[in-house]
Parts: C-alpha cells; structure tokens; sequence
C-alpha cells in the first residue's frame, strides 16, 4: 500500500555532507538555500574514481543523501541555481557530472531553464554519450533565445574536439528543419564560425 508521506510523523535523517552533517525532517518542509551550497560544494570535494584516494562510498552516500532532497524538495530556482554554480566551476569532473544527471535526474528534465544548463554541461564535460538529451533540447528549444547559449557551448567545443564537429552536425541535420528565422541564423552562424558545419 502506498503512504501519503505527509501523514507520516515527523522522522529526522542524518544527511552528511562532506565532513558537515545537518538533520532534516523526512516530511517536506522549506529547504534553506544553504542546503544547495553544501551539495554544491560536496561535489566539489569529490575525485574521480580513478584517481588514489577516490571514494566510491562516498559518492555512493552523497547521492543517497541528496537525489531525492533536490528532485522532491528544491524549487526550480535552487535546482538553477546550483546548476548555475556547476557552470561557474572547474573542480567537478566529467564523473561527477554523469552521476548528477542520473541521479537528479536532470538528463530527463522538461525544464527548459534546467535542460539550457544542463546541456552546456555535458557539452563542456566531453558526456558524448549523452547527445541525445542535447538534441533533444534542440529539438524543443533550439528557436528560443536561451538555446543560442548552448549552440555557443556546442561551437567552442566543436573547435577542441573533432568528434564534436560530427556530433553537432549531426545535431544540425536533425534539428535545421525545425529552426526559424533569426534564431537559425545566429545558431548556423555560431556553427560555421567553428567550422562544426
């Protein structure tokens, strides 16, 4: 049978940050805009696991401890906003970022402002795997104003990186009929100047 949570009493849990520990209450409640710090800053400390003295446990612990507080408990503007500070950073690593998508579940989003960011994400950490979130993106988003950000993202790293070039014509190919006006234009333009197309 299935519990409304919001009738169940009030149960603490011991959620542990890094070396930080705060007690929330399983019931929903206002999460502080703290608490997104301390995610943030607790993916910041995590190595990649092959690298000596990476913890898979610890990964393992953080995304117990937080993928169903940021999916059921964060506002939009917590989860942009901590999506915001990934893009603001260098010290989260392409692992990291595969395993915050999955868990968050950010990869299947329908937020347009959270997939923007997201896909820049995955463009910038190499997540070649992960094209089809992207082309998706484009699919639904790429004529808006906010998609040109990402066909930014995905131009620059067409210049690092040839695999990019065919992904993204790729990309182009399954999402040009669908672009408009000035939003095609400046989107062809950001490809073209990179030599993606």
């Amino acid at each position: 049978a299935i519990v409304n949570h919001l009738r169940e009493p009030y149960v603490p849990a011991l959620v542990e940050f890094g070396t930080m520990a705060t007690e929330y209450a399983v019931e929903p409640k206002m999460v502080d805009d703290s608490e997104v710090e301390k995610v943030f800053r607790a993916w910041e400390a995590v190595v990649p696991s092959d690298v000596i003295g990476a913890s898979e446990e610890k990964v393992s612990k953080l995304i117990i401890r937080t993928a169903i507080r940021v999916k059921a408990h964060w506002r939009s503007d917590q989860v942009l906003r901590f999506l915001d500070m990934l893009l603001g950073t260098q010290a989260v690593y392409r692992d990291s970022i595969l395993r915050i998508g999955n868990a968050y579940g950010f990869n299947i989003s329908e937020d347009p402002g959270v997939l923007q960011r997201w896909c820049q994400l995955l463009i910038r950490h190499n997540c070649q795997d992960f094209v089809c979130v992207i082309s998706s993106y484009f699919e639904l988003h790429g004529s808006e104003d906010a998609a040109q950000v990402v066909w930014d993202t995905l131009a620059d790293r067409c210049q690092a990186d040839l695999k990019w070039r065919f992904l993204a014509q790729s990309i182009w190919s399954a999402v040009e009929p669908q672009m408009h006006g000035d939003a095609r234009e400046r989107a062809l333009g950001a490809l073209g100047r990179s030599r993606c197309l």
